[in-house]
């Protein structure tokens, strides 16, 4: 361990404020910590740093490993990509106008459609009619979904009403084609 102390100057006692660094442990938390002792209070800060070198590796082992890791990543990527060739297609459709900036997200529990995470749940695109279209590709088994709008400001308005659903059964495959049209009923807001 390296203490390092720093002192400040208060006008009722002498404060102390010491970094410690030191190999990180599964227990070790970065958050100041208020020690007193009489007259004397002591701040540390715990401070963790990269194990770079931990348990024995060069950093050609671990720049090693971090290429298989990435190597390994695209290889599940490119699998996901090819199955994902192979199932049917969901095409989810809803009319509605709207105003400048917004746009509506379908949301639903696969992680196609976001995992019911609004920001990372991919938009509709606009068609001539203001209908608006999603089209995707879902894997087996029951998903839930909804209907939501993201207004100009980025804010997400749910639709109203239970989840809808739709089921993907396994003999299904890329030649289905699962066509839904949504009408959500919106909540008022005035």
């Amino acid at each position: 361990s390296r203490w390092t102390p720093t002192p400040r100057q208060s006008s009722h006692s002498t404060r102390m404020q010491v970094t410690r660094s030191f190999a990180p442990t599964k227990a070790s938390r970065l958050a100041p910590t208020r020690v007193s002792r009489g007259d004397v209070r002591v701040n540390y800060t715990q401070t963790v740093q990269a194990p770079v070198e931990a348990k024995g590796f060069q950093r050609e082992e671990v720049a090693h490993l971090y290429q298989r890791v990435e190597a390994r990543a695209k290889a599940v990527i490119a699998l996901e990509e090819q199955q994902a060739m192979t199932r049917p297609m969901v095409r989810i459709t809803l009319k509605s106008k709207v105003g400048l900036g917004e746009v509506w997200k379908i949301t639903g529990t696969c992680p196609e459609l976001g995992r019911m995470q609004p920001a990372i749940a991919p938009a509709m695109k606009w068609t001539e009619g203001d209908v608006w279209v999603l089209e995707t590709r879902l894997r087996q088994g029951t998903h839930f979904f909804k209907a939501v709008l993201r207004n100009a400001e980025g804010a997400y308005i749910w639709e109203e009403g239970n989840d809808r659903d739709v089921k993907i059964f396994p003999e299904h495959n890329e030649h289905d084609c699962f066509h839904i049209e949504v009408d959500p009923k919106m909540p008022y807001h005035g």
